[in-house]
């Protein structure tokens, strides 16, 4: 959520809070305000879904729903957190993790906007949950998604390839560039924490989890060419003679 934050991505106000030997994840609402509540429209809502439905849509569904309610603009940004979501392996974004919210409350107001983003996680540190890149399809695909496929789905929801192709670039060395300072950052009391690895109750410190982490999702990039390989080839020979 902090890195989302540091991108230009709107997130709500939230924390992690310790009682005791437990963590807790605490976040604010952001369509409530004293007794006010600002009406937001899940995206599966606003499909006629089900919350069965939500990860068998795919996301040129959820393009094509939005689309009749948010300027060309925001088509642009959502399609930004696309990409931010398959670089940290958002797994579980599916079509009740995005919505819409009204530009006020008045009863007649019609226009709509993005709402801020409430749930970013990634689920590639998790045993059972490593494989996907993303929780609903672009094209065929959850997992394995290349630079490709996201510069074949923004011609579908006409951003240009040269605006595609910026956006994969940013958000990808920003993720690359900047994610370590974040696992600096935490207090050694969360970088200690025992983290289950595998079925067999192998653990391993927090701290070490999200290290390897990083280096599979930077490896990713490169592989699937978020990251350009000229780029991956100058940093091999920089490590030979280092």
């Amino acid at each position: 959520m902090t890195l989302a934050r540091d991108l230009g991505f709107s997130v709500p106000y939230n924390a992690i809070i310790k009682d005791g030997n437990d963590y807790h994840y605490i976040i604010k609402r952001f369509d409530r305000y004293e007794k006010l509540k600002i009406d937001h429209q899940e995206i599966l809502t606003l499909m006629n879904k089900k919350s069965d439905q939500k990860y068998t849509i795919t996301m040129r569904d959820i393009f094509e729903t939005v689309k009749e309610y948010i300027s060309q603009n925001e088509i642009e940004e959502l399609y930004r957190f696309i990409i931010f979501s398959i670089v940290i392996g958002h797994g579980d974004l599916h079509g009740k993790n995005l919505s819409l919210i009204y530009l006020s409350n008045k009863f007649d107001e019609k226009n709509m906007q993005l709402s801020p983003y409430y749930d970013i996680s990634t689920t590639k540190i998790y045993k059972d949950t490593k494989v996907n890149d993303i929780g609903l399809k672009i094209g065929s695909k959850k997992r394995n998604i290349k630079r490709i496929d996201l510069l074949s789905f923004a011609k579908l929801i006409k951003i240009s390839d040269d605006r595609a192709k910026e956006l994969i670039k940013e958000v990808s060395y920003k993720f690359k560039d900047t994610f370590e300072r974040y696992i600096e950052k935490l207090p050694s009391s969360i970088k200690s924490l025992p983290y289950h690895v595998n079925k067999y109750g192998g653990i391993k410190p927090f701290e070490e989890v999200l290290k390897e982490y990083y280096k599979n999702r930077v490896d990713s990039l490169y592989k699937k060419e978020f990251i350009e390989k000229l780029e991956a080839k100058n940093t091999q020979e920089d490590d030979i003679w280092d």
